[in-house]
């Protein structure tokens, strides 16, 4: 609770820092802040006719892109932050020693540069929704999902920022545990092809409940209270996270500046 009212006490600080990330990730570049938004289009585009086209030989496409791109998205926003995330400390080394500081805030600081990015995706899924009739009071809650997005990737980053200070390829290893995430994660298929006792397991993957929550919302309407399960498990698995971050950083905090 300490850390959540600091991050609302310094919150232009960080909307600041957050502003020039996003704008020096995309500087120099011919087309600059275009390769953002061009990136997860072209993929959700890809995948769609590959899937939809190419392996499904054709069937509801339209019903299809809407399906992929409420999963998609949502998924973009938590690698970005995730990826940001744990190399936030690293690329921001000249703060460390900084003693007005706190160094704990700049994987924040990334979370807010993905969902920077994320915002006009997310307004593109409402806007479809509202045009298919779901109810508009559901959308509200994609905030709800994006804010437990948001606090499970703080969780996580707040660790793996930490160790990575100290193991360089500990990077990488989060990139590849990403990269089977992304094959695990039911985002360009569907659970149902795999047995009832499979798709039990899956919400033991938090990075699923977000996915499924957007997608619940906004292609069946479907309020996240009616998964009370699902829902107690991930934020006692997210505080699990915090605790378990939180831990790792004040161990390691005090010599982060003689190993940047």
């Amino acid at each position: 609770m300490r850390l959540l009212l600091d991050l609302w006490r310094n919150r232009i600080v960080l909307w600041e820092l957050a502003l020039y990330d996003f704008k020096h990730e995309y500087l120099g570049t011919w087309f600059g802040i275009l390769w953002a938004f061009a990136n997860p289009i072209l993929t959700a585009v890809i995948l769609w006719f590959v899937f939809s086209h190419g392996l499904r030989g054709g069937g509801d496409s339209q019903g299809y892109f809407l399906w992929l791109t409420a999963g998609l998205f949502p998924w973009q926003f938590l690698a970005n932050s995730l990826r940001g995330g744990t190399l936030a400390i690293v690329n921001h080394s000249f703060l460390v020693r900084k003693l007005a500081f706190r160094v704990e805030f700049l994987p924040f600081v990334k979370i807010i540069s993905a969902s920077l990015l994320h915002l006009p995706f997310a307004l593109a899924l409402v806007l479809i929704a509202l045009f298919q009739a779901t109810s508009s009071f559901l959308l509200i809650q994609m905030i709800y999902y994006w804010f437990a997005g948001a606090v499970l990737c703080l969780a996580i980053t707040r660790g793996t920022a930490a160790i990575t200070v100290f193991v360089k390829d500990f990077a990488g290893a989060v990139e590849v545990i990403l990269q089977l995430a992304f094959l695990g994660t039911p985002i360009f298929w569907r659970p149902q092809l795999l047995p009832q006792s499979v798709q039990d397991l899956l919400f033991l993957n938090p990075l699923y409940y977000i996915v499924s929550g957007y997608r619940s919302t906004v292609v069946e309407g479907q309020a996240f209270w009616q998964n009370p399960i699902e829902t107690f498990f991930f934020w006692g698995l997210t505080l699990g996270f915090l605790l378990a971050g939180g831990f790792v950083f004040r161990k390691l905090r005090p010599i982060f500046a003689d190993h940047i």
